[in-house]
């Protein structure tokens, strides 16, 4: 587990795409640290590849299907990229592994019926945006958010009326009420999950 579920009730995969943030909510600083006496820190390598990701084509292809929702190329990147700055950093096949599970777990939520109002996303917005536009974390650390929200195809000045970012946000509280309120327990809720769910593999996912 990279990250609790304290307020916000993430689930597992919602906590590895907030590690980036991590310093940004004030839960887990140690996460986006500058390696000193390196020659580039996870920061410095996450926000390069952020950018590089920001410029590439292609970033649309479809790798996978979880009931008819796509999961892309640029998806599994993404995941990547910030599971250097986390943790161990992921290969391509355990980022699409767990963006399965994430698509699995997000169409059982709203199968039964859990919901995430607008506010709710609002106030999450606001926790990991503000300390950003209000100028209070460091430089590195801004600029490999900047990177990621440019790979994600929208700004951090326009991240909070982006519906892509939103629903981003809006799947990590879903999947972690969801989990929360069916024993906790993600990994066996997702291997029952699986067997019932429509997963169709259409390519690799590059490295």
């Amino acid at each position: 587990m990279l990250y609790p579920h304290g307020t916000w009730g993430l689930d597992r995969r919602g906590a590895l795409v907030l590690a980036v943030f991590g310093v940004l909510i004030g839960m887990s600083a140690a996460l986006v640290v500058t390696l000193k006496g390196t020659a580039q820190s996870p920061a410095d390598s996450a926000t390069a590849e952020f950018e590089r990701l920001a410029t590439e084509s292609g970033g649309d292809r479809v790798v996978a299907t979880v009931n008819g929702i796509a999961i892309t190329q640029r998806e599994i990147d993404t995941t990547v990229i910030a599971s250097t700055t986390a943790d161990s950093r992921l290969s391509a096949d355990q980022a699409l592994a767990e963006a399965i599970d994430h698509r699995v777990l997000v169409s059982a939520a709203l199968e039964s019926g859990v919901t995430v109002t607008e506010a709710e996303v609002d106030s999450m917005v606001d926790a990991a945006l503000g300390p950003l536009l209000e100028g209070k974390v460091p430089t590195e650390t801004e600029e490999m958010i900047r990177a990621w929200f440019r790979a994600a195809g929208t700004t951090l000045e326009g991240a909070g009326e982006s519906e892509r970012y939103r629903t981003v946000l809006r799947d990590m509280l879903l999947t972690g009420r969801y989990v929360n309120a069916n024993g906790g327990d993600r990994d066996a809720l997702v291997s029952e999950l699986r067997e019932t769910a429509d997963i169709e593999f259409i390519a690799d996912p590059i490295e």
